[in-house]
């Protein structure tokens, strides 16, 4: 993503023009719409994250 602020996230619910959640994604932060936040909570780390994730330079934070 060139000079966008991005964000790579677990997306699991929810539109994808391409396969069903959950996966992970790439998100604008400027084209983010319609965003939920809930009170859920993960049993553990999502599987498949890529680590080292080449497409994000510089990493502001990470969790």
């Amino acid at each position: 993503m060139t000079g966008r602020l991005s964000l790579r996230g677990y997306q699991i619910g929810g539109r994808s023009n391409s396969i069903m959640p959950p996966f992970w994604t790439m998100f604008q932060v400027d084209r983010i719409a319609e965003l939920v936040i809930t009170t859920a909570v993960f049993p553990a780390d999502p599987p498949g994250y890529p680590s080292g994730d080449q497409h994000i330079h510089p990493v502001i934070a990470g969790l």
